[in-house]
């Protein structure tokens, strides 16, 4: 009993570390998306401007950065490298394979027009947002604690990390996943 209860508190402080560091790096992450778009739409000629689709845009970087913090605190130790730089790398490279695979098939126009930019620009982002993670991860792991509360106070205390945890996983199925799904069936013709 005790070893699993030690289980489940390292697994909410890693759920608590990645959420941290999902937030933290995504707030800026978002921004910096913000940007990239706005400099593709210069390079093609189009005029950015800033609407509440922007607030939309950085939601959603914000609500994808806290799975991805998630998923970073739990396959880190399966990263190859010594240190945080060099994980963060390989994560923020796979990062951006998973950015291509999932969200640029078939790509956006401007990216059409644009494409060293539009790549070179992402890539960066991408990398910028896995180094970023993996070092505040780390940063994290050092000085958040495991909680030392007794299993029914425990729950009430991660409560609030296990309900954005749901929350940001289910934003991510529904508002990413679902969308992506559909539209791979419409490319391939089953629908």
């Amino acid at each position: 009993m005790r070893q699993m209860i030690a289980a489940w508190r390292e697994r909410l402080r890693l759920a608590g570390i990645g959420i941290l560091s999902g937030i933290i790096v995504g707030g800026p992450a978002s921004l910096a998306a913000r940007l990239t778009m706005a400099a593709i739409a210069v390079q093609v000629g189009e005029n950015p401007a800033i609407t509440l689709a922007t607030l939309t845009i950085m939601a959603a970087v914000i609500r994808e950065s806290i799975v991805a913090g998630l998923l970073y605190t739990f396959i880190t130790r399966y990263t190859p490298g010594k240190n945080d730089t060099i994980k963060g790398l390989g994560f923020g490279g796979l990062l951006m394979l998973l950015f291509l695979l999932f969200f640029l098939l078939p790509p956006p126009p401007e990216s059409v027009e644009a494409p060293i930019l539009s790549f070179m620009l992402f890539t960066l982002l991408c990398l910028a947002f896995g180094i970023s993670v993996a070092k505040l991860v780390a940063l994290l792991e050092r000085s958040f604690p495991a909680p030392r509360l007794h299993p029914p106070y425990l729950a009430a205390a991660y409560a609030p990390i296990m309900f954005l945890v749901g929350i940001s996983v289910i934003f991510f199925i529904v508002g990413d996943m679902l969308p992506l799904i559909g539209s791979g069936f419409r490319l391939v013709g089953m629908t």
